[in-house]
């Protein structure tokens, strides 16, 4: 049962992710890069082709259709200077700040039918999920 309702949420999460990225000129590739970079911090062009498992080449490619967005930038590497750090730029951070919103305002939405006592219920479940997730191993990738 878990499995198959998580097999939903995910499949709604990717659904209600596509529109806002679509309603913003991008692929749902293009904002898991913004994430990457978001919470990896300045990283190469190396790192986001390893962590999105793609080549270097189209990587590349989506970095480059990025910064045309003025969404990231590519500075300077201050610890190689045969490479470039990859960094957001303030409309890159707006950008996942407004993804974020759209994200949380479905999942409301999807709580918000929810009688008081099951809010509470379900509350309870997340909250131990989330404690076992945080206790366990971390997942790969």
């Amino acid at each position: 049962m878990l499995g198959r309702v998580l097999g939903r949420i995910m499949h709604r999460w990717m659904q209600v992710t596509r529109q806002f990225a679509r309603q913003h000129g991008l692929s749902v590739g293009q904002l898991l890069v913004l994430r990457q970079v978001q919470f990896r911090g300045p990283c190469t062009v190396s790192d986001i082709a390893q962590r999105m498992g793609v080549t270097n080449a189209a990587a590349s490619q989506l970095l480059d259709r990025l910064v045309e967005h003025g969404l990231i930038e590519r500075q300077a590497n201050p610890h190689d200077r045969r490479s470039r750090s990859i960094v957001l730029t303030p409309a890159g951070r707006r950008l996942l700040d407004e993804a974020s919103r759209h994200q949380q305002a479905w999942l409301a939405q999807l709580i918000t039918d929810l009688s008081p006592d099951e809010q509470a219920l379900m509350h309870e479940a997340l909250r131990i999920l989330h404690a076992r997730l945080m206790d366990g191993p971390p997942a790969e990738g």
